[in-house]
């Protein structure tokens, strides 16, 4: 049993998502969210979540403390791109996108604390259910950064949901650069140089970085 199930965009989806942003052409450092690490890192590589995605959770439990150690030791670069095509899956209808723009106003604005923010999200507890009853508003995703001790300004952006719609834009420009690098759009997904990491392969952060 593979450990990952990576959840799949459906064609009717791919085909919104690719008339949403057309030939991206991209560059992955351009659609992240947010980028932890420094330029010159032993290894640079990209991973797409969605923040509804019970994999995604799951990856991240595994693999999350072990990839931001490697990034502040200043082997490792990940770019994190979150994705939104979950949103059709959660109770108020929007919950990724909204978690995607709270995330990006951390990431724009106290980025010291998006890390923390990010792992929270995943967290048992705080994670909503795909067809849930409920997920977190935007004030509840502002009161989670709050308790982590962010900046206010940006606690405040999270409650307006001022970053939202750039939070969408970059999952959809995120989500058409991985369908063109890998062939399809799924989550939890790692790309390092163009090519699907297998994360079946507990080794494979150790093989990127020792």
């Amino acid at each position: 049993m593979p450990r990952f199930r990576p959840v799949l965009l459906t064609p009717f989806l791919i085909a919104m998502s690719v008339a949403a942003a057309p030939g991206s052409g991209a560059d992955p450092a351009d659609t992240a969210v947010a980028t932890l690490g420094e330029d010159g890192a032993t290894a640079v590589i990209d991973v797409y979540e969605d923040y509804l995605c019970p994999y995604s959770a799951a990856f991240e439990r595994q693999f999350g403390d072990r990839i931001t150690a490697a990034a502040a030791s200043g082997k490792l670069q990940v770019r994190y791109h979150l994705l939104h095509f979950l949103d059709r899956l959660s109770a108020s209808g929007d919950y990724s996108s909204r978690a995607a723009g709270a995330a990006l106003a951390l990431s724009r604005r106290d980025p010291a604390a998006f890390a923390a923010f990010h792992k929270r999200l995943f967290a048992e507890g705080t994670q909503p259910k795909e067809h849930g009853a409920s997920d977190p508003s935007d004030d509840q995703l502002a009161k989670i950064a709050e308790d982590l001790g962010v900046d206010e300004a940006a606690a405040a952006v999270i409650r307006a949901g001022e970053e939202t719609e750039a939070a969408e834009d970059l999952a959809e420009r995120s989500a058409e650069e991985l369908r063109e690098t890998v062939g399809e759009i799924s989550v939890p997904t790692v790309v390092e140089h163009g090519k699907k990491i297998d994360l079946d392969d507990a080794r494979w952060l150790g093989k990127l970085v020792g």
